[in-house]
């Protein structure tokens, strides 16, 4: 259970962190950052609201699946941070 608790509150600071940045943004297009930032908050969800189920749950196969899910949700987000980072050092 304390697993969840760390999803849920990962989701909320990078979800509230992704909009202190786009609020405080002086960039005004839409670029990859952007573009993979939005898809990475919404794999975030998805895989939280999975984490969830799966956790609650004794299903092994969703729990393998969920393991492979979880590394394509990483990757993204890693890709997305490192191209602002990026981006950052560029500006």
């Amino acid at each position: 259970m304390d697993h969840l608790i760390l999803f849920w509150t990962g989701l909320a600071f990078d979800s509230v962190g992704t909009g202190l940045m786009i609020h405080n943004s002086t960039i005004q297009a839409f670029n990859l950052h952007s573009l993979t930032g939005y898809i990475g908050i919404g794999l975030m969800l998805i895989h939280t609201v999975w984490a969830s189920a799966v956790i609650t749950g004794q299903n092994t196969s969703a729990k393998e699946n969920f393991h492979k899910f979880s590394l394509i949700v990483w990757s993204v987000w890693m890709f997305s941070y490192l191209n602002g980072v990026w981006l950052g050092i560029k500006h």
